[in-house]
């Protein structure tokens, strides 16, 4: 069976759209592995204080969009967000480069 892990590799650009109080809002992001390893789960990491946490926050729901070599994707999923150190600190390492262990 065909998972979410097998059509976004990590650092994939996709389109996220989440649902506002002024209506959706869709922008760009760079789509992660979950960072507890869990497959069927994206991550996508961003600053706290951004609408798309407010918009996730409020409306647990989004679509993730884009192309792939065959064709094209569209995902409805729930969310939730993610602020505990011990598992966005690795996650953020990981995206610059670093070695998570020292996150």
């Amino acid at each position: 069976m065909t998972t979410v892990n097998d059509v976004l590799r990590p650092g994939s650009t996709a389109l996220l759209t989440t649902q506002g109080p002024d209506g959706p809002r869709t922008r760009p992001v760079i789509v992660h592995d979950d960072p507890a390893g869990e497959v069927g789960v994206l991550a996508v990491l961003t600053k706290p204080d951004t609408r798309k946490i407010a918009d996730v926050a409020a409306t647990p729901r989004a679509t993730v969009c884009g192309t792939t070599a065959d064709g094209y994707y569209a995902l409805e999923a729930r969310t939730e967000v993610i602020d505990d150190p011990a598992v966005v600190g690795p996650a953020m390492a990981r995206f610059l480069g670093m070695d998570p262990a020292q996150a």
